[in-house]
């Protein structure tokens, strides 16, 4: 009877250590997932803070400059104008391939990518692109899509990220982070105060 007892007891004390391992093992998937989305978070508004310092100095380097002739200040400004955009798109690039090197931090990037683009292609037959070294993924992105899927390496993506297409649809959606930080430029382009006139 007391033999009984104490195995009633083991097991109770066993089921109960399985439910906390279980709740704690919960609570770091949560942590760590809010964790990543705050690292993806600052990794853009570091892009953002380099964006608005760059133009800071642009903006300086262009008030000395006002003095010479204007066919020549123009020129120098077109030069200048491109060469702050190419540098601060440079360091961009730079910073989100170090976020494409950190494997969990990127890996979580992608699952977030392929569910956006799930909402839109919820269909078989959907082709994702990556880049050649993410191939290796393959299985997470069929996972987190959870349809018939095809994963393709495409030369054309040097960053990161990743583009479903659906051929019997005709729709494609870029979640690549070169696109995004392309459509970053543009943004800067348009919103700089870098207009000649």
């Amino acid at each position: 009877m007391s033999e009984d007892r104490n195995s009633k007891f083991l097991n109770a004390i066993e089921r109960y250590a399985k439910e906390q391992q279980k709740a704690l093992k919960a609570k770091f998937r949560d942590i760590r997932k809010n964790e990543l989305g705050i690292a993806e978070a600052e990794a853009l508004r570091d892009a953002y803070y380099l964006i608005q310092e760059e133009m800071v100095k642009m903006h300086k380097a262009i008030d000395g400059k006002i003095s010479r002739s204007e066919l020549n200040n123009k020129r120098l400004l077109i030069k200048k104008r491109k060469e702050i955009k190419d540098e601060v798109f440079k360091r961009a690039k730079e910073a989100l391939l170090k976020v494409s090197e950190d494997e969990e931090k990127y890996l979580e990037i992608l699952k977030n990518s392929v569910k956006k683009i799930a909402e839109i292609l919820n269909y078989s037959g959907t082709v994702f692109y990556v880049k050649k070294e993410d191939i290796k993924y393959s299985n997470y992105i069929k996972e987190v899509y959870g349809r018939s899927a095809t994963v393709k390496a495409k030369d054309d993506i040097l960053i990161g990220g990743i583009i479903g297409e659906n051929y019997k649809l005709s729709i494609v959606v870029n979640e690549t982070l070169d696109e995004k930080l392309k459509l970053q430029e543009v943004w800067f382009m348009q919103n700089s105060g870098l207009k000649i006139t």
